[in-house]
């Protein structure tokens, strides 16, 4: 019986890991589709698609939740202010390709009836976002 090498067997355990669903344009743009989706079903979802947000757009988020707490809304999240139902596609995805450049980009959906739909993205410490939102007008 032949034994493996040590680093051999680090080299195939490495290369079963599954990629991360932010390593890819289209993994972070799948990913959060499927997070609002199942949102609702299940609010913590929201918070999942947060997380796979641009920075501009947490931002964006955090600005309407500071908004809503001065008119008296308490206890908000920034994530609450993702509407369920809002932010999905209005036609099944049949594939999605990037078109990408120094670390922006857009990802390109593509329906069963020539429906097509562009979706911005940015890549942030290596990972891939989705720029939802652009920032927020200042305040008067």
């Amino acid at each position: 019986m032949h034994r493996l090498a040590p680093w051999l067997l680090v080299v195939l355990l490495a290369g079963c890991a599954e990629e991360a669903p932010d390593a890819t344009p289209e993994g972070a743009l799948r990913a959060f589709i499927e997070a609002m989706e199942e949102s609702r079903y299940d609010d913590s979802q929201r918070a999942e698609a947060y997380g796979l947000l641009d920075e501009t757009s947490r931002a964006a988020l955090r600005q309407r939740t500071a908004r809503a707490e001065a008119l008296g809304r308490t206890g908000l999240e920034p994530w609450e202010m993702l509407a369920t139902g809002r932010f999905r596609l209005s036609f099944e995805a049949r594939s999605m390709s990037a078109q990408v450049e120094d670390g922006e980009g857009i990802v390109v959906v593509r329906g069963p009836r020539e429906e097509r739909a562009e979706v911005p993205v940015v890549q942030e410490e290596g990972r891939w976002r989705i720029r939802l939102l652009g920032a927020e007008p200042a305040e008067p």
